[in-house]
């Protein structure tokens, strides 16, 4: 870490100080940490009707839930525990710096471009309230899955074919036509039209 950059780190550890600038000097050097999973915990003061961990270039946590809890929350709320996945670098601020007036806290640092996600599997975005005050989350680089296209509706023609051609001359009507799925007369007579149609066409 160069000197620049050390600056940023001290200035924003011991003043709380975060410009962008530091931002960007410090963000390259999160990304180029070794990648290691971890159970980190995070406090932050509530604010009406959010509950969630915000990112802006990078992330501060710790490894003392006690601490996170004492001298981050308001009145208790808000604690997070991030389940950090292996894919994600981490900064240890104390292999850089002296401690700090929090140096008790073992602050990380987290890089942006993660995903938050409700359990471990990675399903889900979001956080799993646990209890009054405490939120569960996993954290991970992993983009979440787009879900799946929903099925197209059968057409008229994907139900007659599923007829075998050698059986069009049993269907006088529409009462013969069975299919192992629920469907209406209605679309029965129009699954008989289509077959009335093929059998002229033959």
């Amino acid at each position: 870490m160069d000197e620049r950059a050390k600056r940023c780190l001290h200035r924003y550890v011991h003043d709380f100080a975060k410009p962008q600038e530091c931002v960007r000097a410090l963000l390259p050097i999160i990304l180029s940490q070794p990648k290691r999973a971890m159970t980190l915990y995070r406090g932050q003061e509530n604010r009406p009707k959010i509950e969630r961990v915000e990112i802006n270039g990078f992330l501060s946590t710790s490894k003392n839930k006690e601490i996170a809890k004492t001298e981050f929350t308001n009145a208790g709320c808000c604690v997070f525990t991030i389940h950090v996945a292996g894919d994600v670098p981490s900064l240890d601020v104390y292999k850089f710096i002296p401690k700090g007036p929090k140096g008790e806290e073992d602050e990380v640092l987290l890089p942006e471009g993660g995903y938050f996600y409700q359990q471990a599997s990675l399903k889900t975005e979001g956080f799993m309230p646990t209890k009054s005050g405490e939120f569960e989350t996993w954290y991970s680089m992993k983009a979440p899955q787009a879900p799946p296209p929903p099925p197209r509706a059968r057409t008229i023609a994907d139900l007659a074919d599923m007829i075998d051609p050698d059986e069009y001359e049993l269907i006088d009507g529409p009462e013969d036509i069975h299919f192992n799925e629920t469907v209406s007369f209605e679309v029965k007579e129009a699954v008989f039209a289509e077959i009335d149609r093929r059998k002229k066409t033959v």
